[in-house]
């Protein structure tokens, strides 16, 4: 048995937290993101649509998209476009972490 935890007791992650992400539109060109990464070193960016936040992409989602791009014959294209075709909007409206549709309403 876990003892019960004082409420008064907490930890501060603050300084491990990003204060001021880096955010995109939905409609912000692929192109440019990649170009975010490069030039800003970033690991993330947080995307948004009318200052709602629909996902994000990682420097891991970057790398795919130029595996894909660059190697489109190749299985790491096909599981990138199955991952893609999996992260649509689902029934509920609601999307994924990782938004792939850009430049589409």
């Amino acid at each position: 048995n876990l003892p019960i935890l004082d409420s008064t007791i907490f930890v501060d992650f603050r300084p491990w937290m990003d204060q001021t992400p880096i955010t995109i539109s939905h409609k912000f060109p692929m192109e440019m993101v990649i170009e975010l990464f490069r030039k800003m070193g970033l690991r993330y960016v947080l995307v948004t649509k009318n200052g709602q936040l629909l996902g994000l992409i990682t420097k891991k989602d970057v790398l795919r998209h130029l595996a894909a791009v660059n190697y489109p014959g190749s299985s790491i294209n096909r599981e990138y476009s199955q991952e893609i075709q999996n992260l649509r909007i689902s029934p509920s409206g609601r999307r994924s972490s990782f938004v792939g549709d850009f430049g589409t309403d």
